[in-house]
C-alpha cells in the first residue's frame, strides 16, 4: 500500500517558483508552503518515472499494476523476484507467443525448471477453399512437468499457463510429477 514520506522535500518550493512581487507576501507564503508538503510526492514521482516502468525497480504494487498492462496474470505464490522477471520478460515471451518456445519459457519462469513439450506439429495447406477438412490430422500437445517437492508451483497454474500460450483450437494434456 502505498503512503506518504514524512518530511519529504521539494527541490524548488511553490513560493520560489512565483513572481518576486509574490514572493515576499507573507500570506501567500504561508498557503504555499503548506500545498508543497501536498504537491512533494508528485514531485518525487516525475523525478524518477522511468524507474516506475521497469519492473526490476518499481514498487511492487507497480509492479502488479505493471502486469495488467502487459497482460499478464499473477500468481500469489510467485516470489517477487519471479513475478519482476516474468513482467520484464513479458514482451519476449509475447512474441513467441503460441509457440512450443513460447511455452517453454513461461512454464520455466513459473516453475524454475524445463518442462517437456510433445505436440503434432503438422500444418495442413491447401489452396482450395472450400476443400473439407483432412480427418486424420488431430492436433494434440502435451506437457510433461517434474516438480522438486518443495515447489510452490501448482498445477492448475501451470494447466492455466498452457491454456494462454497454446493455440485455442489444439487439445492438451499436462503431467505435473513431484520428484523427491
Amino acid at each position: 500500500m502505498r503512503s506518504g514520506i514524512e518530511d519529504l522535500g521539494v527541490a524548488k518550493t511553490i513560493q520560489q517558483r512565483l513572481p518576486s512581487v509574490l514572493q515576499e507576501d507573507r500570506v501567500i507564503a504561508d498557503i504555499t508552503s503548506s500545498l508543497d508538503s501536498v504537491i512533494a510526492p508528485v514531485y518525487a514521482t516525475l523525478e524518477s518515472l522511468e524507474s516506475y516502468f521497469d519492473p526490476m525497480l518499481a514498487p511492487m504494487d507497480f509492479v502488479q499494476w505493471l502486469a495488467t498492462w502487459v497482460g499478464v496474470a499473477l500468481d500469489e505464490t510467485w516470489s517477487e523476484e519471479s513475478t519482476r522477471n516474468l513482467i520484464r520478460r513479458s514482451l519476449s515471451l509475447f512474441r513467441i507467443r503460441g509457440t512450443v518456445l513460447g511455452l517453454k519459457e513461461h512454464l520455466a519462469i513459473y516453475t524454475g525448471v524445463e518442462a517437456e513439450v510433445v505436440e503434432s506439429g503438422s500444418v495442413e495447406v491447401s489452396s482450395t477453399p472450400t476443400r473439407p477438412t483432412p480427418d486424420a490430422y488431430e492436433p494434440h500437445l502435451k506437457v510433461v512437468v517434474e516438480l522438486p517437492k518443495d515447489s510452490k508451483a501448482t498445477s492448475d497454474r501451470i494447466e492455466a499457463i498452457v491454456n494462454s500460450s497454446k493455440p485455442a483450437n489444439v487439445p492438451s494434456a499436462v503431467e505435473v510429477r513431484i520428484t523427491p
